[in-house]
């Protein structure tokens, strides 16, 4: 198999795992297992270990991609908006939203020490 399939194999590997954690999280919980992931995601738990290394690797990929996804285009909304105490607010609330409705996601990502400066550094600069 040239090289290049298999880094695009596991590439969509690594975005079908994580987007299969986001959604296990949100509909089991927090002690959903990793197996449940890979299932979901088609894969074998050999992928999944072997793309993250472990439950804290696929957990802190997976907030990476949901805050990249969520949250940093509300704050960019918000830098460009008009009326800036407008957008401010616009983008607390669309912010605040979006995290209530992944408390399981939020959680495993605490536990797993995702929360980092690091994360936040692209809606920063």
């Amino acid at each position: 198999m040239p090289e290049q399939r298999r880094r695009a194999d596991a590439l969509r590997n690594s975005d079908r795992i994580v987007r299969a954690a986001i959604t296990a999280l949100h509909e089991s919980g927090t002690a959903v297992p990793l197996e449940e992931i890979a299932r979901r995601a088609g894969v074998g738990i050999a992928t999944v270990y072997r793309r993250f290394g472990d439950r804290d690797g696929v957990i802190r990929a997976s907030f990476e991609t949901y805050f990249a996804e969520e949250i940093e285009p509300v704050v960019q909304a918000a830098r460009v908006a008009a009326d800036p105490r407008q957008g401010l607010a616009d983008a607390l609330a669309a912010t605040v939203g979006t995290l209530a409705g992944h408390r399981s996601l939020l959680s495993a990502a605490k536990e797993a020490g995702a929360f980092t400066i690091g994360i936040a550094e692209p809606v920063m600069g």
